[in-house]
């Protein structure tokens, strides 16, 4: 038994560190097929060169005990001849076993055809060899074949290869191949329109096709067919594609005609060229001139509308669950007309004819901000379109209201109206004057205001009247306008103030320096200024000359809406003091008196109170009082009260003395 070990040891001392190699442990084939089992010699053995070398395979061979050899099923022998090695072959392999090695190289290769399905098993070769000793060495190396009925489906893989943001697909069909007198084709079906690369080696035949995934490869199902070169089919595999990866293609685009103008609908779509799996959702950033980048998430589609501004900056980012891939940027620039439009003034409130005055029409925001300027002096256009309206030598004719036009290709703005206040001493000089005389008058009464024009000792060539009540006074005259000696009757109707329509009347005769005005159906609203601004050409002057004069208008009416009320508490205890208050609404003059009844009686008060008072009020002073009110235009009496007396339940009794309006 121990010598059974030890020749054991010996055995597996020598498989293991023999220079017998063949190269697959176990070779898989199919039934009618061949198999080239490979088998090679090194040159050394422990550092020894080895010369000749003799062969002999086996079958299900099974090892001596008593040998350090192989028994059963011989199938060939290199030491033996012709004649010998077909009586040495199994009848099981007759005329199947061909060996195909050159022991002169080392190659002890073996090849079995016709395979049947029992020629499963393991094959072993025995390799005598002589060193450069002349000492004899034996070498022991097995391999198991595996016959199948049909020949074994193909093995099939796909495969990512280059980048994340841009790679390629890889198929790979492979299969054993052992069999050198039957050439095998691999052939890929569904991945037609790409170019196969097919690679026989290290006993592997091999197809693959490599391409950039698309729509229509998603879940696609490829076939992989194991074929003779005749086109005979032998076997199949199936695999269903994979393809999955981050948005390609990612562009932002501007759906926009351009220029985008305020007030438009902008429109940002997200697009992606490919993306797997494509239920993508999206991030957005935008950023301009005064903030730093702001990112947030969105649709595809981005709307919103168009807003004065700097241009901004937007950049989109597509994802799905492998991964993100950002857009390029695309800027929104807005368009919109001139906004904050302003007149600089380069002149005191106050201009001394002759002066230098500028002004400056300026632009808060804008785009575009190539503009053109239009200017106007009380409502005629200017013939100045620059940003500057440069006076040398202002006069007194150029005074009044100012403003500027600013256009750019999307709109027009308008500044707000300065006044420029030109003072002419030597204007003043002249005699021009007006006499105007103010007037009172009553309700329901006209009012006839005289203006008349001093001519001497000038010639007045031509005269222009405007009649204002109580208008807004900003070196000129606005606002209630009731009559312009430059309108037509029909335009005059229509520019008269509403509360005195068809209550004013020219009264005046401009050809005889006449400027007078009649007011008629007097109201007490009516009370107030009345001024008038004459323009007048003179004689021996350059320019018109302006005068502003007024006259105040009093329309008396007697009192109105007067009332009796109490000016202490309305309910107060007997012997206590008790005041009652007459008012009046409306009065023109204001210098009223007073008078108060009781029970139609009048009491004997001073004539000037408005109040009544009663020093400790008690049960006699009960009944019915009013009051009167009165001018020097007429009287009015309230409506009355009445004072009651009653007194409470509760002991001691308190009694009190009660105003009923």
């Amino acid at each position: 038994m121990k010598h059974f070990l030890v020749l054991f040891f010996l055995h597996g001392v020598l498989c293991n560190g023999s220079s017998l190699t063949i190269s697959l442990e176990s070779l898989v084939t199919w039934e009618g097929s061949c198999v080239l089992i490979p088998c090679q010699i090194n040159e050394t053995l422990h550092f020894a060169n080895l010369t000749l070398a003799t062969v002999a395979w086996y079958f299900q061979p099974s090892s001596t005990h008593t040998w350090l050899d192989y028994s059963g099923h011989p199938i060939y022998d290199s030491s033996k001849t012709l004649e010998d090695h077909a009586n040495l072959t199994s009848p099981h392999f007759q005329d199947r076993v061909q060996f195909v090695g050159d022991l002169s190289i080392g190659d002890c290769s073996l090849m079995i055809t016709q395979l049947r399905m029992n020629d499963s098993g393991t094959y072993s070769a025995k390799v005598a060899t002589l060193d450069e000793n002349q000492d004899g060495q034996q070498m022991f190396q097995s391999t198991k074949i595996h016959v199948r009925e049909k020949p074994p489906e193909p093995k099939m893989e796909a495969m990512r290869v280059g980048t994340q943001e841009w790679w390629t697909m890889k198929v790979i069909c492979s299969a054993s191949y052992h069999c050198p007198e039957e050439p095998m084709v691999l052939i890929l079906r569904g991945l037609e329109k790409h170019l196969p690369k097919r690679t026989i080696g290290n006993r592997i035949i091999q197809t693959t096709v490599s391409f950039e995934p698309t729509w229509e490869e998603e879940r696609k199902k490829v076939t992989c067919l194991l074929t003779s070169k005749d086109g005979a089919q032998k076997s199949k595999s199936t695999l269903q594609l994979d393809v999955k990866h981050v948005p390609l293609g990612v562009q932002l685009v501007l759906l926009n005609n351009l220029p985008i103008k305020e007030g438009d609908n902008v429109r940002l779509n997200c697009s992606v060229r490919r993306s797997l799996p494509d239920d993508n959702w999206y991030n957005w950033a935008k950023s301009d001139s005064h903030t730093i980048e702001h990112r947030y998430s969105g649709p595809k589609l981005l709307t919103f509308p168009a807003i004065p501004g700097p241009a901004t900056s937007y950049r989109c980012e597509a994802c799905n669950w492998v991964g993100c891939t950002s857009s390029q940027t695309v800027t929104v620039d807005v368009h919109f007309a001139p906004k904050d439009v302003s007149i600089w003034k380069g002149a005191p409130k106050y201009i001394d004819e002759g002066s230098i005055v500028q002004l400056r029409c300026q632009v808060g925001m804008a785009n575009p901000r190539n503009f053109s300027y239009a200017w106007y002096h009380d409502g005629q256009k200017l013939n100045a379109t620059n940003e500057m309206l440069i006076f040398p030598e202002i006069v007194m004719a150029q005074s009044g209201n100012y403003w500027c036009e600013v256009s750019n290709s999307v709109g027009t703005n308008i500044s707000p109206r300065i006044l420029l206040h030109v003072i002419c001493y030597q204007c003043y000089r002249t005699p021009l004057s007006i006499t105007l005389s103010p007037l009172a008058s009553w309700k329901g009464s006209c009012v006839w205001i005289p203006c008349y024009i001093n001519e001497s000792p000038h010639t007045v060539l031509s005269i222009s009247v405007l009649w204002y009540f109580d208008p807004d006074i900003w070196y000129d005259y606005s606002d209630h306008l009731l009559y312009d000696s430059s309108k037509t009757p029909m335009d005059q109707v229509n520019l008269t103030s509403p509360a005195f329509q068809g209550r004013v009347s020219f009264v005046g005769d401009l050809s005889k320096a006449d400027c007078s005005l009649m007011i008629t159906q007097l109201q007490p609203k009516d009370s107030g200024t009345y001024r008038t601004r004459v323009l007048a050409s003179i004689t021996d002057y350059p320019w018109p000359l302006k005068r502003f004069l007024s006259a105040t208008v009093n329309v008396t009416v007697a009192p109105r809406d007067v009332r009796a009320l109490a000016d202490t508490e309305e309910v107060v205890r007997v012997d206590h003091s008790l005041r009652l208050r007459c008012e009046a609404g409306m009065a023109n003059p204001q210098e009223l008196t007073y008078k108060w009844y009781k029970n139609e009686e009048q009491l004997e008060l001073v004539s000037t109170d408005v109040l009544l008072t009663i020093k400790q009020v008690r049960r006699k002073h009960i009944g019915i009082y009013y009051c009167e009110a009165r001018n020097r235009v007429g009287v009015s009496r309230s409506l009355p009260i009445e004072l009651k007396h009653f007194c409470g339940p509760s002991l001691p009794v308190d009694c009190y003395i009660k105003v009923w309006s």
